[in-house]
């Protein structure tokens, strides 16, 4: 609950996002399908969506500019890590967020510099903890065909010839030996993942879950024709965004799609800026003033 009050409150210091529009952002997130239902079930989830709220709260309240807010950002970004490791995909959207903030009229050579450091840095980090998991290998998902975690398409587990040893490297190779396979599969985990239907729901439960997701992907549409990509902050929600999909396609998605939920508050807040904007627009060309 702090982490969500936390959050409503660095929305009130943008004054374009309207009352409305960051308390309809608040109920989104608590009226999620599953996202309040992790802090029962699995306490480690429910501090990293706690971690993610803090972290994406100070990033709107405070910009990188000083070192006391980069620091706070950077103990915040290494508990998300530290809570799970998929934590990790906010480094580039993070470094992305500081290098627009600071550096937006400098050298585009210095900027790729650093991002290239950050891109190695977090390949590195990402072979060391895809290749530590107990009881799990990268290609997994692609031998047994899964879409959602442990529950396989496949009436049999399928082989691939790779001869990559990274665990990055394999998955590079699989997608571009197995164009098939490969597109099949992501095809699905999308679905799954951004509309969060899953089979052994009720209807009623999957009809809750479609009708929720087609709202905050509208507002998430909305936000990505209308939003300004030029926004470092805005950047930042959709880089994340972006990386988590992608990392959703190359593994699996969750039974009750808790992947999803992390990236959800993002999802909304690229939406509610927009919104704020064109309400306010609309309403004064009712009354006359535009």
């Amino acid at each position: 609950m702090a982490a969500h009050l936390y959050l409503y409150n660095s929305l009130k210091l943008n004054p374009a996002i309207s009352i409305s529009s960051r308390t309809s952002a608040l109920l989104l997130i608590i009226i999620a399908p599953s996202f309040e239902y992790w802090n029962w079930t699995l306490y480690s989830e429910s501090i990293f969506f706690s971690a993610i709220l803090f972290f994406a709260a100070t990033c709107i309240k405070n910009k990188p500019t000083d070192k006391r807010s980069i620091a706070i950002q950077v103990l915040l970004l290494t508990f998300c890590i530290l809570s799970r490791p998929s934590g990790v995909l906010l480094i580039i959207p993070w470094i992305l967020y500081v290098l627009q903030t600071n550096f937006k009229h400098r050298s585009w050579k210095m900027i790729s510099a650093c991002l290239l450091a950050g891109g190695v840095a977090f390949i590195a980090i990402s072979n060391v903890i895809l290749g530590t998991i107990g009881g799990w290998h990268v290609m997994d998902p692609f031998t047994n065909g899964y879409v959602i975690c442990d529950i396989s398409e496949y009436s049999q587990a399928h082989q691939f010839s790779l001869t990559a040893n990274s665990p990055i490297g394999q998955l590079i190779e699989f997608t571009l030996k197995y164009p098939a396979e490969f597109l099949s599969l992501t095809f699905k985990k999308l679905v799954a993942f951004f509309t969060q239907y899953r089979d052994y729901y009720s209807p009623l439960h999957n009809a809750y879950v479609i009708i929720y997701s087609l709202v905050t992907l509208g507002l998430f549409l909305k936000g990505l024709i209308f939003g300004k990509l030029k926004d470092p902050l805005t950047l930042m929600l959709y880089s994340a965004i972006a990386l988590w999909t992608i990392s959703i396609i190359f593994q699996c998605d969750d039974y009750h799609s808790r992947f999803y939920n992390a990236i959800l508050p993002l999802v909304i807040l690229v939406g509610i800026n927009p919104v704020a904007r064109s309400f306010k627009k609309n309403c004064a060309k009712l009354k006359g003033e535009v």
